[in-house]
């Protein structure tokens, strides 16, 4: 389960505790990823130990996912890219 997902800027962020650790978990995350990925959202994975011992690194790990989505591709004005993308999303 995500427990967090950005629609606007279509991101799906998932915390992993111990029990996504076996080979059965794996698997069934592995498919829920895909699923997010078919509908169009990047998913941004932590396990537990770093959310809780590390987060602000979570937080910049997450701000530099939303910069790298939001950021225009190269040799493209980013005012320009904006407008005609704000209504693709």
């Amino acid at each position: 389960m995500a427990r967090s997902c950005a629609l606007h800027e279509q991101s799906a962020v998932i915390e992993d505790g111990r029990t996504h650790e076996t080979a059965d978990a794996k698997i069934k995350d592995a498919e829920r990823d895909a699923w997010f990925r078919r509908a169009g959202f990047r998913v941004l994975r932590f396990p537990d130990e770093l959310i809780i011992g590390g987060l602000p690194i979570v937080i910049e790990r997450i701000r530099a996912a939303l910069r790298e989505m939001s950021a225009p591709p190269s040799g493209r004005r980013r005012a320009d890219w904006r407008a005609e993308n704000r209504d693709a999303r």
